[in-house]
């Protein structure tokens, strides 16, 4: 019986067990490891993702309240003057015949020149005249849609792009002069501000001194110029700002020649 016991108690031929050496656990340790790794590269790669979506989409918002808090103070501004009222229920009648008013193009560039229609009150309260603005350039033909190289200098218009005044005052009447060359625009269409223009009237409005130039670190002799009436069209509106002196020297030379007379006496 105990023979049998034995036999028994005896574990099987394909069972074994043994140590694992220090190699094999490293390897088991690494295999084990590694999808845990990539994970942890996956999470942080997600996580500076949503910072940096939370970023953007937290200044977005920061212009979004900068934006309202700005449209509430105009509203606040509004409704203290009490004179603002939006062109709904408000009953307009067209001031005069109902056409545009066309005088601004003739006295400007077209870039500037705006036609007008004004519409009054006819019933509302607390309602605003309202005036319709339209550009002068829609109501020209496309044959004027050109650049036109006018001339560097116009030396009939004393005072302007560095034509020297000889006088204190220039002409009081208007001097009419071409503005570009007539040969390079032959067989073409021009309007008369094209071509044309009537200089303004400039006056010399102080003597000449030396005037620093900081952004250059240098100074100038020159005197100061103003425009009395303005030309036309706005290439010719007003007069230079200043006239240089044709001989830089001449402010240090008059300074210097005044302090030593002055020192004489």
């Amino acid at each position: 019986s105990r023979g049998v016991a034995t036999a028994c108690m005896a574990p099987p031929a394909n069972q074994f067990s043994y140590a694992r050496s220090r190699k094999e656990r490293l390897l088991r340790f690494v295999l084990r490891r590694r999808p845990c790794a990539w994970l942890l590269l996956i999470e942080l790669a997600l996580t500076v993702l949503l910072c940096a979506a939370s970023y953007l989409l937290f200044m977005r918002d920061l212009r979004i309240l900068d934006e309202h808090e700005k449209i509430k103070r105009e509203n606040k501004m509004l409704d203290e003057y009490k004179a603002y009222k939006p062109f709904m229920g408000c009953v307009y009648e067209v001031d005069g015949d109902g056409s545009y008013d066309t005088r601004d193009c003739i006295k400007d560039d077209d870039e500037r020149a705006y036609m007008k229609k004004v519409y009054n009150v006819k019933k509302g309260k607390n309602c605003i005249t309202r005036v319709d603005h339209v550009p002068c350039s829609l109501r020209q033909s496309k044959i004027y849609n050109f650049n036109v190289e006018h001339l560097e200098q116009f030396p009939q218009c004393a005072g302007i792009r560095r034509v020297n005044i000889s006088t204190v005052v220039t002409a009081r009447t208007y001097i009419f002069a071409p503005s570009l060359d007539m040969d390079k625009y032959r067989d073409r269409i021009l309007r008369v501000k094209d071509f044309y223009l009537r200089c303004p009237i400039c006056l010399l409005y102080s003597r000449f001194e030396e005037k620093v130039d900081e952004q250059k670190n240098r100074t100038r002799c020159a005197r100061d110029i103003k425009t009395i009436k303005e030309g036309w069209p706005e290439i010719v509106r007003y007069c230079d700002e200043e006239q240089l002196h044709e001989v830089p020297q001449y402010c240090g030379l008059y300074k210097k020649t005044v302090t030593h007379l002055l020192g004489r006496f």
